[in-house]
């Protein structure tokens, strides 16, 4: 007989558990031997629901019967609950639960998505990319050492720092890999790899640039920037992870490490606001970039000296507060 549809039943990670090929409609879902599509989950009752065409249409309807817990079927960002005696179209490609478990409609006609690239990890342009971004954080954080050090700084310097971003990386792919093993029961480390090092990466450069813009431009606001940035950029890195070990919720994810980064970027601002009255702290640099990338106009000695002036008043009071607490206090 011809084939009509297929009933792919999911498990709790989307991947399909086994298949039941439909060849007439309707199909019965449910606990009980003479179902159709026969679900071993407790959350479901014996005659759950039922899969069939519309009278009017060719489009498929599910119809939930007499079920306490119902159904709900999503669709994209489409997500309905169905009571006892209600029923609705299935859109394609919509997953429906019953309780604990979840079905997926293939019909016959349905357009099918792409063919999805298979990731070989030993692909010679992606190997490549990997060695040349870790070969890159390396050489970043040996410029940054370099910076902060004497030009004749021994190896001692250096080693201690590059062993300890080799290890850092290895053991943050590993535990995320760990994780693809218990969601998705493969140890899959290299994307995760990929991941940590784009993002460092990219964290360093858009770090750098904030900085040689702000000094270049005598922009004060870019520095202080600086700290939320990387608060953002650190919560995209961590949504990136939990998109590659739950494929197919990217915008639920993105949604939840963005509010949690807006929450932690309040909670800055708040106590740095509480501590110095201040929503940014003080402006620190222990290197300057080259003065030939200054294109803003030098301010003259004249104008510095009469913007510190109404400081002179404050550095009094607090002298002579110090100075009357010090002598409360005695030798």
């Amino acid at each position: 007989m011809e084939r009509l549809a297929l009933i792919e039943v999911l498990d709790q990670d989307g991947r399909v558990q086994h298949v039941v090929g439909v060849t007439a409609w309707p199909v019965s879902v449910g606990r009980a031997i003479d179902c159709d599509v026969v679900l071993q989950d407790p959350h479901v009752a014996a005659h759950h629901a039922d899969f069939g065409p519309a009278q009017d249409s060719a489009q498929l309807v599910l119809t939930v019967g007499a079920s306490v817990n119902g159904a709900q079927v999503e669709a994209g960002r489409i997500q309905r609950r169905l009571a006892a005696g209600s029923s609705m179209p299935v859109p394609a490609g919509a997953i429906c639960h019953f309780g604990r478990s979840a079905l997926r409609v293939r019909l016959a006609g349905e357009v099918l998505a792409p063919e999805e690239r298979l990731d070989h990890p030993s692909g010679r342009t992606r190997s490549w990319l990997t060695v040349g971004a870790l070969g890159a954080l390396m050489l970043w954080i040996m410029v940054a050492v370099w910076l902060q050090n004497e030009p004749d700084s021994g190896w001692d310097k250096y080693l201690p720092l590059l062993m300890g971003a080799l290890f850092g990386v290895a053991g943050w792919s590993a535990l995320w890999g760990l994780g693809s093993k218990l969601f998705q029961r493969q140890f899959r480390i290299v994307p995760h790899l990929r991941v940590l090092l784009a993002f460092a990466l990219a964290s360093l450069v858009v770090d750098a640039l904030l900085a040689i813009a702000a000094f270049s431009l005598s922009w004060a606001w870019l520095s202080h920037l600086r700290g939320w940035i990387q608060i953002c950029i650190f919560g995209a890195l961590l949504a990136t992870h939990v998109s590659i070990l739950l494929p197919g919720r990217g915008l639920r994810i993105a949604i939840a490490f963005g509010s949690l980064c807006a929450v932690i970027i309040g909670i800055d601002g708040a106590l740095s606001w509480r501590h110095s009255q201040r929503v940014f702290g003080e402006l620190y640099a222990s290197t300057l970039p080259p003065p030939g990338f200054r294109v803003a106009r030098a301010g003259k000695t004249s104008e510095l000296i009469d913007e510190l002036k109404p400081l002179q008043a404050r550095l009094d009071r607090q002298a002579r507060e110090d100075e009357e607490r010090d002598e409360l206090v005695g030798p």
